[in-house]
């Protein structure tokens, strides 16, 4: 089986057992006629995803315990709660950002607002708002339940929860650093890199990985490779994300561009934009990120701006060297007391990473 095969494979089996997961819940809900909270969750979580937290949660098992074992259906619960735990976060995040958008789609709060707007209800935005804070909750609660049921041993689950916990804290203090610096250009490059550390770094590929491979009983050093895959890794993954934030199609990333504009989030990209541009340039990104109302026009110019500035190709070399440490890190597999075939495994979705960043 080809990697692109057996990554599909595990994503489909992914797939089931949060399907398996969630029809549950919807069961346990319907005799109270609260099960339209629990489709809310669903519609969040089913349709759509690259499940990349889960596959990486997988293939951090099967990196200490050899590739056949990617499949175990316990780590296949367990890394699906990842997923649900992803919910949690993107529901939130877009009633905390005014996100109108996700994955092609209104934003839940949104679609509930216009919902309730449509039936002649009252305070549709409050509306709105509340039964999505409530949805992200039943996400998370989810999420704790399929991985205390995933069928680990007690003391493993126990182990386990060391990394799984501080991937949340680090997911919750990148997201208070985002909303608090946003508003305006960040020129600070460290700040954003932090963010990008706590947000993505950790919550989408370290800590992961450092679940399914302290649930497959991982040796010291070989937990010590899959960070040093998973830290450089998870930076190019955010700085791939940023080039798409605004130079990418949002018929195809679900997101719109303009909304993270608008709200001046801080990105490495702009941050080396600000620090490169010249005087006329700077200004021009100055006014225009962070500004509520910006045009397709403004949009044109910025992108001019930060492309004039030499951001893009510098944060495009980065991102290849990043996934070049990344590599290197899991390549000399049998060093490490690794398998050859996760590690292959490893170095292709690092690849689809750096393919992610053409834009």
């Amino acid at each position: 089986m080809t990697p692109s095969n057996f990554l599909a494979t595990l994503r489909a089996q992914i797939d089931s057992a949060l399907a398996a997961c969630l029809d549950e819940v919807r069961g346990r809900y319907s005799a109270g006629s609260a099960e339209p909270i629990v489709e809310e969750v669903i519609r969040a979580t089913l349709p759509k995803g690259g499940r990349i937290r889960p596959l990486l949660c997988c293939l951090g098992y099967a990196a200490v315990r050899g590739e056949n074992e990617a499949a175990d259906p316990r780590i296949v619960k367990a890394a699906a709660s990842l997923e649900l735990l992803h919910s949690f976060a993107i529901i939130h995040d877009d009633v905390m950002d005014g996100s109108p958008m996700r994955r092609g789609e209104p934003s839940i709060h949104r679609r509930l607002a216009d919902e309730r707007r449509a039936a002649g209800g009252r305070d549709a935005e409050l509306h709105g708002v509340s039964l999505a804070i409530l949805a992200g909750d039943l996400a998370l609660v989810i999420s704790d339940l399929l991985f205390a049921e995933s069928g680990f041993p007690q003391e493993v689950l126990v182990q386990a929860y060391e990394p799984l916990s501080a991937m949340r804290l680090d997911a919750i203090a990148g997201q208070y650093l985002d909303l608090t610096h946003s508003g305006a250009a960040v020129e600070d490059v460290e700040l954003t890199s932090r963010i990008a550390r706590l947000k993505t770094g950790s919550y989408s590929v370290e800590g992961p990985l450092m679940v399914g491979a302290t649930l497959g009983g991982g040796s010291v050093g070989a937990k010590q490779a899959l960070q040093a895959y998973g830290r450089p890794l998870g930076e190019a993954f955010q700085l791939a994300d940023d080039l798409l934030g605004l130079f990418g199609d949002p018929a195809a990333t679900g997101k719109d561009a303009e909304n993270d504009i608008r709200r001046g989030k801080p990105t490495a990209l702009i941050a080396r934009a600000m620090a490169r541009a010249e005087p006329r340039a700077r200004q021009l990104i100055l006014e225009i990120w962070g500004h509520p109302n910006t045009t397709e026009g403004d949009l044109a110019a910025l992108r001019a701006a930060v492309k004039g500035s030499g951001a893009v190709d510098e944060v495009a070399s980065e991102i290849g060297r990043l996934i070049s440490e990344a590599t290197r890190a899991v390549e000399d597999a049998e060093r490490h007391g690794l398998p050859p075939g996760p590690s292959l495994l490893l170095c292709e979705l690092a690849q689809a990473v750096l393919g992610r960043a053409r834009i």
